[in-house]
């Protein structure tokens, strides 16, 4: 088994080591689930501690159990599971076999932040919900990717290449920049949030809205999509002005960029985006880190607060003071 190229696929994903870990004691059936402990002769209750019905392996806990059925369809990775006959140890081979990095990085992470929570759930009588894990697993994913990438530029100090990967930067002349973001209130609400800036750093307007959405990507695509409407009111003021929107979901801006959206309804959702960006020539959409962004992420957080607003340069003070404590780099 160990000679299988499903290892150098997994040892060669930039994700973290607990995760390739989690991935390879699942390939080998290594996990403690109570299937393997009662095989070991360790006298326990069988059961999936969650949903109590069935006999708990590893197919039960990451496949067919309905609240991890729940996650992998919620996710950004839109899949359903009822349908799958496979097991899940052959469905992880044939993804990894198949799939582009971005994609089994993610498989990783949700496939440990379900074991994790059925730890928690076992050990501490902790229940977390869908959606709270899909967004560690996300959000822990994209923070490990950026230290990786601070890592990297810290070993090449010379190159300047990288501030506007982390840190919000003034756009070129000319030009405004968006920045957008989502974060997740309750009950399948997101926040929306995004900002105007000029050249100078100055705020020319911003804005929240509050939206449904079952994953972080669909929601996050949802707040690029309210940009570009919000865009639409805003040429009418500054025809001549180029715009970049930033953003920290670098699976829309990578399905924007290239086109090639995937067929789960957040990817119909960049898809028209990508549509309106075609007839907007003088906008782009960039990727940048979540340090670059994070007054859009405030803003997000603020929806809750002050849903569906609209601001111009005259912002409330809370906003104001998002701004100040922002990174510019000179």
């Amino acid at each position: 088994m160990e000679e299988n190229p499903i290892w150098k696929t997994l040892w060669q994903q930039k994700i973290p080591p607990k995760y390739q870990h989690l991935i390879w004691r699942l390939l080998h059936n290594a996990l403690p689930v109570t299937d393997n402990l009662q095989k070991k002769g360790i006298m326990c209750n069988p059961l999936c501690p969650r949903c109590n019905a069935k006999i708990e392996d590893i197919n039960h806990v990451f496949k067919d159990c309905t609240w991890a059925q729940q996650v992998w369809f919620a996710s950004p990775l839109n899949i359903n599971f009822e349908k799958l006959r496979t097991s899940f140890i052959d469905w992880i081979h044939d993804s990894f076999s198949h799939n582009q990095s971005d994609t089994v990085e993610l498989i990783s992470s949700i496939c440990y932040h379900i074991w994790k929570a059925r730890n928690l759930l076992v050990f501490q009588q902790k229940d977390i919900p869908v959606l709270e894990i899909l967004e560690q697993a996300c959000a822990n994913l994209r923070e490990y990717k950026q230290l990786q990438q601070k890592d990297s530029t810290k070993a090449r100090p010379k190159t300047r290449q990288s501030s506007n990967d982390l840190n919000w930067s003034p756009p070129p002349a000319n030009t405004l920049k968006i920045n957008v973001d989502a974060h997740f209130h309750s009950d399948g609400h997101w926040g929306l949030g995004w900002i105007v800036r000029k050249r100078d750093g100055s705020c020319l307007g911003a804005a929240t809205r509050v939206v449904r959405a079952r994953t972080p990507i669909e929601a996050e695509a949802l707040g690029l999509i309210g940009v570009m409407q919000y865009i639409d009111n805003l040429q009418n003021q500054h025809q001549d002005m180029a715009i970049i929107v930033e953003m920290d979901a670098k699976m829309v801006v990578d399905a924007v960029k290239t086109k090639h959206y995937p067929r789960v309804y957040w990817g119909k959702i960049a898809q028209k985006g990508g549509e309106w960006l075609s007839n907007h020539p003088n906008v782009s959409v960039n990727w940048i880190g979540r340090v670059g962004n994070r007054v859009a992420h405030n803003l997000a957080k603020w929806a809750l607060v002050e849903p569906n607003k609209n601001w111009l340069s005259n912002v409330p003070p809370q906003i104001a003071l998002f701004i100040q404590n922002d990174i510019r780099p000179g």
